[in-house]
């Protein structure tokens, strides 16, 4: 589950931008991610939710969640700012 609203929320509205930029409505994105329509809206509504579900959307769209190295975090545990 991603708690925090602004990021799952930011990820989210790409996945739907990419869907409508590709034809795809919110209803079938839905269905082709495996969720009901009603699931997408709580998603957006609420605006936190499962990664897996995030993850599924994405894939449906051309799109892929991924993890990237922070480096401004790093050099600052590198010069021991942290830690």
């Amino acid at each position: 589950m991603v708690n925090n609203n602004t990021d799952f929320s930011s990820l989210l509205d790409q996945v739907l931008a990419t869907a409508k930029a590709a034809g795809i409505d919110q209803r079938e994105l839905a269905q082709r991610a495996g969720i009901r329509p009603e699931t997408l809206s709580r998603l957006k509504r609420k605006g936190r939710g499962d990664l897996d579900t995030l993850d599924r959307m994405a894939q449906v769209v051309g799109l892929r969640l991924s993890l990237v190295v922070d480096d401004d975090l790093t050099a600052r545990i590198e010069q021991g700012e942290l830690l």
